[in-house]
């Protein structure tokens, strides 16, 4: 069985696809792979959902309009003193956080950020 294979990209505004080869079988070893292809923004996921047929799918990332950069801001100071203050004036003085222990704050809406997820 031959199956077509082709290089997936990922460019900024969409997906491009051209075929490169054709090869006599598609081991992918179990119901998904996902590659580890450097360079590409977004997920690429090979399947293959019966003998007959493989499908590669590319779905992009953040376009370069989403993708912003913030001024660098403190959201957590763990010291208590003149001048050790965050940028919103929360979660000043929280003390050390302990081997093994686990402290979780927003981000949303604080030093700079957007207040929701898009």
């Amino acid at each position: 069985m031959a199956v077509a294979v082709a290089l997936v990209t990922s460019t900024v505004g969409g997906v491009s696809a051209a075929p490169v080869d054709a090869v006599d079988e598609v081991d992918t070893g179990a119901d998904l792979v996902e590659p580890d292809i450097d360079g590409v923004i977004g997920d690429v996921v090979a399947s293959r959902p019966s003998p007959e047929a493989a499908v590669v799918e590319a779905a992009t990332g953040p376009t370069m309009g989403d993708v912003v950069s913030l001024v660098p801001a403190r959201l957590v100071e763990t010291r208590s003193g003149p001048g050790d203050v965050t940028t919103d004036g929360e979660f000043e003085g929280v003390g050390r956080v302990g081997a093994g222990q686990v402290f979780e704050f927003g981000v949303l809406d604080r030093g700079g950020a957007p207040g929701s997820k898009k």
